[in-house]
């Protein structure tokens, strides 16, 4: 699946976030042309907050998404990619937490896959 220049900035973002923000790691993504999937897997921490380089870090899983999503919009308008008065994304995220290595397996073959999906995506085939 080849990305458009808005798909190609996402996944520019996406393999990104571990340096940004190194407690969290994208075991596998995917940038679909209407949504995204990322596998993230989280280093253990002591808490919801910590001190990371002298500032507040939050280390919860929406806070990543949340300051990913803003990342790409402020990017994306600079760009010329996104108008300022149009949505980037969708309000909020799914999430699953994965327990066991099984269920990261899967999931990763979930992403892997999921451009094989796409014929029968209901969005794109209402």
């Amino acid at each position: 699946m080849h990305h458009s220049p808005l798909g190609a900035l996402v996944d520019r973002h996406i393999l990104a976030l571990p340096n940004r923000r190194p407690r969290f790691g994208i075991e596998e993504h995917i940038v679909m042309p209407n949504h995204v999937h990322m596998v993230i897997l989280l280093a253990h921490s002591r808490g919801a907050h910590e001190i990371v380089e002298g500032t507040l870090e939050d280390n919860s899983v929406g806070s990543v998404i949340g300051g990913f999503k803003s990342g790409v919009t402020r990017a994306a308008r600079a760009q010329g990619l996104a108008s300022r008065d149009a949505p980037v994304w969708q309000r909020g995220f799914h999430e699953a937490v994965l327990r066991t290595e099984q269920s990261v397996v899967d999931a990763c073959r979930y992403v892997e896959r999921n451009p094989e999906l796409w014929d029968w995506d209901p969005v794109r085939n209402p």
